[in-house]
């Protein structure tokens, strides 16, 4: 079981986890895709994007796991009147 006030603070830094991973995904999209036809991405950096991309994705499941979580825990937490 999970004090209200400790609740609070883990899923603010849950959501600065999450926001933090959610930004380098998109960053790293941006990245991948070409800024125009004449402009593509070496094979190497598109390899080292995916590999980032996959990592991050992986980063993402892991905080959402532990919100779920977190979640689940305070349904027990006694609601202060």
């Amino acid at each position: 079981m999970t004090a209200p006030n400790t609740y609070s603070h883990q899923l603010l830094e849950l959501q600065d986890d999450f926001n933090r991973v959610m930004c380098q995904t998109k960053a790293l999209t941006s990245i991948l895709m070409p800024d125009d036809q004449n402009s593509r991405p070496s094979t190497e950096v598109v390899a080292g994007g995916l590999w980032l991309l996959s990592d991050r994705l992986s980063d993402i499941e892991a905080v959402y796991d532990k919100i779920i979580k977190l979640a689940e825990d305070s349904s027990q937490v006694p609601v202060a009147p």
